[in-house]
């Protein structure tokens, strides 16, 4: 199965450590809670960045909309004047060269209204995606540290610094190695936890030669547990060469479906029932 091997990403202390050797954890669960000074100094700075944003978004956006609103007022002051100049025009009154000033003064006052709202709308449009480009900026910070990248996105989206992460498990399985207590210090790459997935899982077994020219990938495998309860799998591989040492070659064993009563590094025994001459004998392997 496969192996997760949790190692400190940057220096701190383990706040909280909820699992131990042994436990069976789930994909994105909490494994532990690390405090970083470096943490708090890349939230803080990101925080800092976003409020002086925030700040000016929001005096920018008021700069914007008080223009908006004195250049709508001259245009509705120049439409009403327009209005006036048409109605005395028609009347005779006023003189043709009166009705084209105002005309040219409202479509003046209407095209500074549409810049106005096109300026409004690309600064404030500028200003969010600077805070989006902050936003990621310190995602891929916290990233660089080990912090996986939904638990990055909502810590940048608090609004205060909390330089504590939760480190969550890449994947279901076991924990077999808890190296870290709560309140301990860690430098950078300080192993922490090794978290192995059992399913599918693999045996490997030790045969003497006596019984090898009788074994063969496929054939069916019963595997016992130190706690007695038997598994059941087919061998998988064998080995290509006798271990010198232990006289003895390497069998690979696949199990048939997750076994909750094998634990990585444990001891069991298998016996493996093989044809010969049309009878059936058990070979022992350890």
């Amino acid at each position: 199965g496969k192996r997760f091997d949790l190692a400190a990403p940057l220096a701190g202390t383990v706040l909280d450590l909820p699992v131990r050797q042994g436990d069976r954890v789930k994909a994105g669960q909490v494994l532990l809670t690390l405090y970083s000074p470096e943490i708090a100094v890349v939230l803080g700075n990101a925080l800092q960045e976003r409020n002086r944003l925030a700040t000016e978004l929001a005096r920018t956006r008021t700069e914007l909309e008080r223009d908006l609103a004195l250049a709508q007022g001259r245009l509705s002051l120049a439409q009403d004047a327009l209005e006036r100049e048409r109605a005395l025009l028609a009347e005779g009154i006023s003189a043709r060269k009166e009705y084209l000033a105002a005309q040219a003064e409202a479509q003046a006052a209407r095209v500074h209204v549409d810049a106005l709202r096109r300026q409004r709308s690309q600064t404030l449009a500028l200003l969010q995606r600077q805070r989006a480009v902050l936003g990621s900026a310190t995602v891929s910070q916290l990233a660089a540290y080990g912090v996986d990248a939904a638990t990055a996105r909502a810590t940048v989206a608090q609004a205060t610094v909390r330089p504590t992460i939760p480190f969550r498990s890449p994947g279901d399985g076991v924990v077999i190695m808890r190296a870290a207590t709560p309140g301990q210090a860690v430098v950078p790459g300080q192993a922490l936890l090794t978290v192995v997935d059992p399913s599918p899982a693999w045996i490997v077994l030790q045969a003497y030669a006596e019984p090898l020219p009788d074994l063969h990938e496929g054939l069916a495998v019963r595997v016992q547990a130190p706690t007695g309860k038997q598994v059941s799998g087919r061998i998988d591989q064998l080995g290509a060469a006798v271990d010198p040492v232990t006289r003895t070659v390497p069998i690979r064993v696949v199990a048939a479906n997750e076994p909750p009563a094998l634990m990585p590094g444990m001891a069991v025994r298998a016996t493996v029932t093989v044809p010969v001459a049309r009878h059936e004998r058990d070979a022992l392997l350890v």
